[in-house]
């Protein structure tokens, strides 16, 4: 079978360059090709026997929400509609696996493309976080009407599909979010002296980009109840916001915190997580998966997590964190404090949860669930 992984632009890599490698290690036949931008640094370490077409153009970042940026994003978007739909005709692929696209454009494009293949759409956000003219209501619903099959990484973002845009169960399928098992074992002393953390606190991570609807407000409010604990914000800020009106709740909450406020490097995460204890995911409301979830479970680390997308499928099945309720830092509060208690009196209390969880959800697994959904459209 011949597979065209594409995506538009490189947001989606680390999910879509690890899908790529386990597709091909678990089906040595399989004929693989993935279609990405020029940037995209996790090719590096794409499996030998993955085709790569780095070919997709670039989007120039500079002078956001400018006149000159936004034709930017209009002319490389359909430049990369276009390259891809030849690729697809040439290539006489059996599915494509659409991972990323821009739906105000693609709902033109992606007709010509399904004359030449089946399309599986994998929908990482049903309705993304953030507005932008990428997308419209009407051309997410073009989208997922015109396409063979569609993935969601949940069963809620299922029951989403169905209600917000009519789209027949049958259509849809729910594959968990793949992660890795293995990650390395490094010194957490150590690793909390690198980047200045308290030796004698539970440490609670906050972690990836900040986003208003990820909830770190409501997390700075909860922590000023929970004793002997230290925050530590990681991450960067959305191009052009500012984060002061967090400095401020901070500082008014005297809030014994960390900041990072940058982009993070990849060799910083391993460490990064090390030195935590918990990791926090107080999203305000979310219709997707989390990476930073399935790397708090890549690396062993309970979760206190608010009751949105779905998180509360995870904790009903595996042992492994405490859910609050979304928007309602006092709910938040409680459950830091019982978490912190829990793991004072026993360590390894979530620990049993969070590994079945790992091997649950390997990307082993999910590469499986993805052939068979491909074998099925192409019957």
């Amino acid at each position: 079978m011949r597979v065209l992984i594409y995506e538009n632009s490189a947001g989606f890599s680390s999910y879509t360059h690890k899908l790529c490698c386990a597709l091909q290690e678990e089906y040595h036949e399989a004929d693989i090709t993935y279609m990405t931008q020029q940037n995209n640094s996790e090719i590096l370490s794409l499996h030998e026997a993955v085709h790569l077409k780095a070919v997709l153009e670039c989007y120039d970042n500079s002078g956001k929400n400018s006149l000159k940026w936004f034709f930017n994003r209009v002319l490389v978007s359909i430049k990369n509609l276009r390259k891809r739909n030849k690729e697809i005709k040439k290539g006489h692929y059996d599915v494509v696996s659409l991972q990323a696209t821009i739906p105000v454009f693609d709902r033109f494009f992606i007709g010509c493309a399904q004359r030449h293949a089946r399309i599986v759409y994998t929908v990482h956000d049903v309705v993304p976080p953030i507005k932008s003219f990428y997308y419209s209501e009407r051309s997410l619903r073009k989208l997922y009407r015109t396409v063979d099959h569609l993935i969601v990484h949940s069963e809620q973002n299922k029951a989403q599909l169905q209600e917000m845009f009519g789209i027949s169960a049958e259509k849809i399928s729910v594959v968990f979010h793949g992660t890795d098992v293995a990650y390395p074992r490094l010194d957490r002393a150590a690793c909390r002296a690198q980047f200045g953390i308290d030796s004698d606190k539970t440490v609670f991570l906050f972690y990836g980009l900040i986003r208003e609807q990820k909830g770190l407000a409501d997390l700075i409010v909860a922590m000023k109840d929970v004793p002997h604990a230290q925050l530590v914000i990681a991450g960067a800020m959305p191009y052009g916001e500012s984060f002061q009106v967090y400095e401020k709740m901070l500082a008014e909450q005297d809030i014994n915190c960390i900041k990072m406020v940058h982009y993070i490097p990849n060799e910083w995460t391993d460490a990064l997580y090390t030195a935590c204890d918990v990791v926090c995911l107080p999203y305000r409301y979310f219709y997707s998966q989390s990476g930073v979830f399935m790397q708090a479970i890549q690396y062993r680390k309970p979760v206190v997590i608010t009751d949105v997308a779905a998180f509360g499928e995870y904790l009903s099945t595996y042992r492994m964190g405490e859910l609050a309720r979304p928007c309602d830092a006092t709910d938040l509060s409680e459950k830091l404090c019982v978490m912190q208690q829990r793991l004072r009196e026993d360590p390894e209390y979530y620990f049993e949860g969070l590994e079945r969880a790992a091997n649950d959800n390997s990307w082993q697994s999910s590469a499986k669930r993805h052939w068979q959904i491909f074998c099925g459209v192409c019957e």
